[in-house]
């Protein structure tokens, strides 16, 4: 039985609500609420091995099995109703499983009661595997999701890890072809003299998201900037809704070392996709699935540097004209703040949710290194330029790892950013330091 594309239709979700017993394609539960704990954990082992078998699956909630093996349309309450939001319930299966699971919340009425419907997508690319485990809170001995397994739909109608070589073999057989309807696309496109690029490729909602927020917001970063961003590593639908939900998060998590980061007491206002401000110079946005985007024009881009931070002869302290230079304090004030703000907006994402953080500054080529600082010195000789064409820094990091130990991060990216200089060789041990006196304003 395939799933509809555009949504079920009321005759769809109908039947399955009236259709009796369990089988490959649907599950009954009892009649609960979502709540993240147990039942829930439960409930996820079977969104997962539904995702994991052909045509995927639907789970009724609210239809009970009777001591005769009978089922009784019994529906939910309300609040048990709304307690299974398709954001809520998404967010929380993905973050045990990976890939991402499609699934979607539905809460018709049938015979005057009122039902939870999930429907679950099969898996578009590879299995969903439990990436992390989930305790019963009543013997935690006893897990109810296991790390690594792969949960699948057994004979019996039950959601089991995947056990025997009969099972293997169906899931096998399940990646396989899609794997060849993919290639089949590939060589139908190829005969047709068809490009095949694109072909059988799910775009990145968050490359779509930062696509969209840079045209919204004329993000022109070709005269050379910064453009730093973060984002959950998997993206699972909204995660605030309201404007005024994600103005209080960049109010909650802003820091301030010599001046605040981002900049959001004047000027936010809203976008279809979230919040966004320019008012201070540089331009920060948020969107509702939880992406953070920040980027700013080099302040160097307009000004000369009257001393390079460089000792020796007289080449050594020629001035360097505005856009052909980067300097030092700046790009470590630059990483601190926003570093630090990730620290501390991390604490807003669900426990053990994998951060991804993006990082870029250019273009490079032809700037050279300097300070302004009379306390700092770069090195001996003339300023060299250099030959990389931008700086790049990317790196997936767990939620908590960020709020207790952002530090080492941050000084592996600005040594990556350094060494792209000539004649620079200053250690993360180096770059640690320097971090810590911009956060005790130590300059």
């Amino acid at each position: 039985m395939d799933l509809p594309n555009q949504g079920p239709t009321a005759e769809d979700l109908a039947h399955w609500i009236e259709q009796s017993g369990e089988n490959d394609f649907i599950d009954a539960k009892h009649p609960f609420a979502w709540d993240g704990k147990d039942a829930s954990a439960s409930l996820a082992k079977d969104i997962a091995a539904f995702a994991n078998s052909r045509d995927g699956g639907v789970l009724v909630i609210g239809k009970a099995e009777m001591p005769d093996g009978s089922y009784a349309l019994q529906g939910v309450t309300a609040e048990q109703a709304d307690s299974f939001d398709t954001t809520v319930v998404g967010q929380w299966v993905n973050a045990h499983f990976s890939p991402p699971v499609r699934l979607a919340c539905y809460r018709p009425k049938y015979s005057g009661r009122t039902f939870v419907v999930i429907v679950v997508h099969e898996f578009d690319d590879i299995p969903s595997i439990c990436k992390k485990a989930f305790q019963d809170s009543t013997d935690p001995r006893k897990l109810l999701l296991r790390e690594g397994a792969i949960y699948v739909r057994t004979q019996n109608a039950e959601s089991k890890p995947l056990m025997n070589a009969d099972e293997l073999r169906t899931i096998v057989g399940l990646t396989t072809r899609k794997r060849s309807t993919e290639l089949l696309a590939h060589f139908e496109a190829m005969l047709r003299g068809r490009s095949l690029i694109g072909n059988g490729q799910t775009p990145d909602p968050f490359a779509e998201e930062i696509k969209q927020v840079k045209a919204d917001l004329h993000c022109d970063l070709s005269k050379g900037a910064w453009w730093m961003a973060f984002h959950p590593r998997e993206h699972a639908g909204e995660l605030w809704n309201s404007p005024e939900a994600l103005e209080r998060l960049v109010a909650t998590h802003s820091v301030r070392i010599y001046e605040e980061f981002p900049g959001h007491t004047k000027g936010t206002f809203p976008m279809p996709w979230g919040i966004a401000n320019d008012l201070y110079g540089e331009t920060w946005a948020l969107t509702k699935a939880g992406l953070f985007c920040f980027w700013k024009n080099f302040r160097e881009n307009e000004l000369t540097a009257e001393r390079t931070g460089y000792r020796g002869g007289d080449d050594a302290r020629k001035p360097i004209p505005p856009g052909e230079w980067i300097e030092y304090t700046w790009a470590i004030r630059t990483m601190v703040d926003f570093f630090l703000f990730l620290s501390r907006f991390a604490a807003a994402y669900k426990p053990g949710e994998e951060i991804s953080i993006d990082l870029m500054a250019g273009p490079l080529a032809g700037r050279k290194l300097a300070t302004l600082d009379f306390n700092v010195a770069l090195g001996h000789g003339t300023p060299e330029p250099s030959r990389a064409p931008s700086f790049k820094f990317n790196k997936v990091v767990i939620a908590e790892t960020l709020q207790s130990a952002w530090e080492p991060i941050c000084a592996e990216a600005l040594k990556r950013l350094v060494e792209l200089f000539p004649n620079h060789r200053i250690s993360v041990e180096t770059l640690a330091k320097w971090i810590e006196k911009f956060k005790t304003r130590g300059f």
